[in-house]
């Protein structure tokens, strides 16, 4: 017998970079497991596959590549829901394979089945089932789809039995793909009216989020500080300017001082939001006052109002400020 479905799985892991795996055994994932060992990919044993996920996420972006997730069928892949959950809201790249019952067994068959794919489309990128007919297509396109930004989840499922067949090099037909979205517009263009913009303001605020690339960093500040530009962060990017400089206003998105950050919010003539995601932010300011947005991660396109009329927003009253 030619490569089995689950041992081209592991190839095609290892051979992307992935060095360690997280998750919990089940009988359904043995033959994954022992593939990935032989590939030379680690198994992290994990307690719970909630949290094997979490740290599969974190893995992965702090080592600038998806991390992978491997549970069993029925209640441990339902665990998933948390980690890919926060992978959606959090731009975190991960992987989740799971086991899931045959296609080929009776219809009368319930014990463990759950409908994996139908409950993980939404907070996921791309979903599919691997086969030996389309492993070397799935695999490293869920693999790209959680690289691309914004960063996310991918769900791919993998029964026992197919575990088990022979993988063919053909591809096959994927259950979901999605549209990625791409970045609109010229650069150069786009940087010369946001040029203009800021000769013309008297009062500007630069706020920093969750979208930004972390590889454009060392520009950021740069431009901020050759421009003298104060500038406050989301928390998700603590770290990224200098917070002890005299342009560093502070924190926005849901901290105590928040009423007080707003406060500094309506008193900029012009704000520009780069990689501003209003998935960190625990109000609604970013829909009512007018920001100029700069979004390296074009995920809240068709959700940011594009034309906003300055108005004091309901959750930035003065009145709690010594909140």
């Amino acid at each position: 017998m030619g490569v089995t479905t689950a041992a081209a799985t592991a190839r095609l892991l290892a051979d992307a970079g992935i060095e360690r795996v997280f998750g919990l055994p089940g009988g359904e994932v043995l033959v994954l497991m022992d593939e990935l060992r032989r590939a030379g990919v680690d198994f992290v044993l994990m307690r719970h596959e909630s949290n094997a996920g979490i740290a599969a996420a974190v893995h992965g972006k702090l080592r600038g590549q998806p991390g992978v997730v491997l549970t069993t069928l029925g209640p441990g892949a339902a665990n998933l829901m948390l980690p890919l959950s926060s992978s959606y809201l959090d731009q975190e790249p991960l992987l989740a394979i799971s086991a899931q019952i045959p296609d080929d067994f009776p219809a009368s068959h319930t014990h463990q089945l759950l409908p994996l794919v139908d409950a993980y489309r939404p907070v996921s990128k791309y979903v599919a089932k691997i086969t030996g007919r389309n492993v070397a297509e799935v695999v490293p396109r869920a693999l790209a789809e959680c690289m691309n930004r914004p960063f996310g989840a991918a769900y791919l499922t993998l029964s026992a039995r197919e575990a088990l067949k022979p993988a063919s090099s053909g591809g096959g037909a994927a259950l979901d793909g999605g549209t990625i979205p791409r970045r609109e517009g010229n650069a150069r263009q786009k940087a010369k009216a946001l040029a203009g913009l800021l000769e013309n303001a008297r009062r500007p605020l630069v706020l920093l989020g969750l979208g930004i690339n972390p590889a454009n960093a060392k520009r950021i500040r740069q431009w901020v500080n050759d421009w003298d530009l104060p500038v406050a962060v989301t928390p998700k990017v603590k770290g990224i300017v200098d917070e002890t400089a005299a342009n560093f206003v502070g924190v926005v998105g849901g901290m105590a001082a928040d009423n007080l950050m707003c406060q500094a919010l309506e008193s900029a003539d012009l704000l520009i939001g780069v990689g501003l995601d209003p998935v960190e932010i625990d109000g609604t300011w970013h829909a009512e006052l007018p920001i100029h947005w700069i979004l390296e991660a074009s995920n809240v396109g068709g959700i940011v109002p594009p034309d906003t009329q300055r108005r004091r927003p309901a959750n930035c009253s003065r009145s709690g400020a010594n909140a």
